[in-house]
């Protein structure tokens, strides 16, 4: 009896190159999520040492107001860069979840071609068993039909 060979091999290895396709891509979208959120960690942390900064600049007789305006405009600035982060951060979000749908969809379909294999793998030894058992009833026919001296 031939060897197993599943009927829809070629389709297994498309849905298991789609899969690690989705992967890549949700792996690529929680680097980019994980990114922008540095990132605004970073803007959030140049604000903290920018007040400090300007609380210094406060205590001290000799800074002039410019310099103080200076620094506030700074601080508007980054506050700015945190709101703009955050939109890129929902952005980023809002692709994981559809590279995470993609990567569901992906397993799904080879989870069914691999449910398809199984069941037609178990056909396979189901039939090859039968073979098998009708060739050992065969060998064992032949072999009493040999030792009463019956020909076959």
């Amino acid at each position: 009896m031939k060897k197993f060979k599943f009927r829809f091999e070629s389709v297994e290895t498309l849905r298991n190159s789609q899969e690690q396709a989705a992967l890549k891509f949700f792996a690529e979208a929680q680097m980019a999520l994980q990114f922008q959120l540095e990132n605004k960690m970073n803007i959030l942390n140049q604000i903290d040492a920018n007040l400090s900064k300007k609380e210094s600049l406060a205590s001290q007789a000799s800074t002039s107001v410019e310099s103080f305006h200076i620094q506030q405009n700074f601080i508007n600035g980054l506050k700015q860069k945190v709101i703009q982060a955050d939109a890129l951060i929902l952005k980023a979000q809002k692709n994981l979840r559809v590279a995470f749908d993609r990567f569901k969809a992906a397993r799904q379909n080879k989870k069914i071609i691999e449910t398809i294999k199984d069941k037609d793998f178990k056909n396979y030894k189901k039939e090859y068993l039968k073979h098998e058992n009708n060739k050992l009833q065969d060998l064992y026919t032949m072999r009493s039909k040999i030792f009463r001296g019956e020909e076959s």
